[in-house]
């Protein structure tokens, strides 16, 4: 038992050891977040804002989540994104602008996979606000594809923009999705089969078509004619099929 519960803490420890972002920096973040979110979340939504966060990890599948309750805004965040050796401050941003993306743009009755699409393009605008207002160490690289974009697109926001395409490819890193040399419709199906996917992220930073498999359309058309996808895990296979079956358009 002893030499187990030494294991764990050996390997929390090196977990801890190969991530960039620490405790104080998610609970900064956080507290960001909450300072320039808060009115903004009341005066368009009409409802507070509220976090619960925990450093340590809660769940053993959701790490973060967001819902509406009477006249409040719950966003549930743990450290376990934060922890994640590929994430960087910019990609754990990312992820708090996500969950904000379902408390202004989930529809009831939505497929899951299509809100989860929604709230990754909707996070890249949010993100572009948060770094507008919050100065961090930029770290990690960027394809040249998206710095040239950046220039494009944000020529007068072009550091805050590359500020937000360091945490898109960190989690083209986390999810193995080779976007050094651009990206191809080919890969629209890989959106299907996560949330915080950097392909999502990309066409919201730069005002683009959303990808075609979180739109409306594609998934009634998969509902009628489901194919078959990559998916990442047998877990999100089951729940992929649950959602098929339990949340028609």
């Amino acid at each position: 038992m002893k030499s187990s519960v030494l294991a764990l803490a050996l390997f929390l420890a090196c977990s801890q050891a190969y991530s960039e972002i620490s405790e104080s920096d998610f609970k900064a973040t956080l507290d960001s977040f909450r300072e320039i979110y808060s009115p903004k979340i009341e005066a368009d939504l009409g409802i507070s804002l509220h976090f619960e966060s925990f450093w340590t990890r809660r769940s053993m599948i959701v790490s973060s989540q967001a819902r509406k309750v009477d006249n409040e805004a719950i966003v549930f965040i743990d450290g376990e994104i934060a922890r994640k050796p590929e994430t960087n401050l910019s990609a754990f941003a990312l992820s708090v602008c996500h969950e904000f993306g379902h408390i202004y743009n989930d529809v009831l009755g939505e497929l899951k996979i299509t809100r989860e699409g929604n709230a990754d393009y909707w996070a890249a605008g949010c993100a572009i606000g948060f770094f507008s207002k919050v100065q961090f160490e930029r770290t990690g690289t960027v394809p040249a594809f998206l710095e040239s974009k950046c220039q494009e697109i944000w020529p007068s926001s072009y550091e805050t923009c590359m500020q937000v395409a360091t945490g898109i490819n960190a989690y083209a890193k986390l999810y193995k999705i080779n976007i050094e040399n651009g990206i191809d419709a080919s890969q629209n199906d890989l959106v299907a089969n996560s949330f915080l996917h950097p392909l999502a992220f990309i066409a919201g930073l730069f005002g683009e078509a959303k990808p075609s498999c979180i739109s409306r359309i594609r998934m009634a058309e998969e509902l009628t004619n489901p194919r078959p996808i990559p998916l990442t895990n047998t877990f999100h296979k089951i729940e992929r099929y649950i959602v098929y079956l339990q949340m028609p358009i």
